[in-house]
């Protein structure tokens, strides 16, 4: 049996669990470690397959760039850690939804469904942590909407309901239809909020080097990609947001939740709490930073044969 608890969002599993990751990783540099981190996580997740999520920034003519780059990053990671063979890639959305009744269809929205018809068939859920512009999944809420309540998103994005800057989270304000979508929709949903929450999990150039020194080729790569964004951008130290999503399920006790009804999203990125809404959702309220990045760590050394 898998299943989250809709009402606790307690998670019931005699086996791991059944999880796509939905990933923007050509964009920055925090999904590869969230993707290494869950590939080294088979004690309790079972990797279905990852899904390229678009995104688009002042380098790029498109979305699509975006989602190909993110396609092609995955690609090189599998290739590192010599598991293109065993884990299932697919291409998601060209572009972002143009407005909430208006899915994008793609080889990964279709990938996703049959997934999520198998959980369904045999009364259990499939599990997405979507770390990126959440097109892909609201797309197949929209397309398949008797699939939702057989669903459990996992997204990083958006701030604290308390954040008192801009509003206008990149993963949200990529696709603010998709998010709205997401958020109406009864699929069960937790939410890691970046400022605020996620924020806490920063690390700087000295620790990276130190931690995965010695754990092999794929350790050299996230060592080596995390050093040339500190360089390029000259950033002190650097959140590496999207692993929090991954140690939902190697540490639940790291994180504090608070379980209540959506709140509502606006087209300007703004939240509104409704205690009217009947739809919940637990929102993260707090992540232990070192616990996450000692698990993480550990798996790599592991995994590198790196002795303590």
């Amino acid at each position: 049996m898998i299943r989250l608890d809709p009402a606790k969002f307690t998670l019931i599993a005699d086996r791991p669990v059944p999880v796509i990751i939905d990933t923007d990783a050509g964009c920055e540099i925090d999904d590869q470690f969230a993707i290494v981190y869950a590939l080294l996580s088979s004690e309790n997740i079972e990797i279905r397959g990852i899904t390229a999520a678009p995104f688009f920034n002042p380098s790029l003519n498109a979305p699509r760039e975006g989602m190909e780059r993110s396609y092609q990053e995955v690609s090189t990671i599998l290739e590192l850690m010599q598991m293109q063979a065993r884990v299932r890639l697919f291409k998601g959305a060209p572009a972002f939804m143009s407005g909430k009744n208006q899915p994008v269809d793609s080889p990964a929205v279709q990938f996703i469904i049959s997934e999520a018809r198998a959980a369904k068939a045999h009364n259990e859920q499939l599990f997405i942590c979507a770390i990126g512009a959440i097109t892909n999944v609201a797309s197949v809420l929209l397309l398949a909407p008797e699939l939702a309540e057989n669903i459990v998103v996992i997204w990083l994005g958006g701030h604290a309901l308390n954040w008192i800057g801009t509003p206008r989270e990149f993963n949200l304000a990529g696709d603010v239809a998709a998010a709205q979508t997401v958020f109406e929709s009864p699929c069960v949903l937790l939410q890691y909020p970046c400022n605020g929450v996620v924020s806490n999990l920063e690390t700087c150039s000295a620790e990276v080097a130190r931690r995965l020194e010695g754990t092999g080729a794929i350790g050299t790569y996230l060592r080596d990609i995390f050093l040339k964004h500190q360089n390029t951008f000259g950033e002190p130290r650097k959140v590496i947001w999207d692993i929090a999503t991954i140690s939902f399920f190697n540490l639940p006790a790291a994180t504090r939740w608070h379980i209540g009804p959506r709140p509502r999203l606006s087209d300007d990125c703004t939240w509104s709490v409704d205690e009217n809404n009947p739809l919940i959702m637990a929102a993260a309220t707090w992540i232990d930073r070192d616990s996450v990045f000692d698990d993480m760590y550990a798996r790599i050394d592991r995994f590198a044969g790196k002795k303590a």
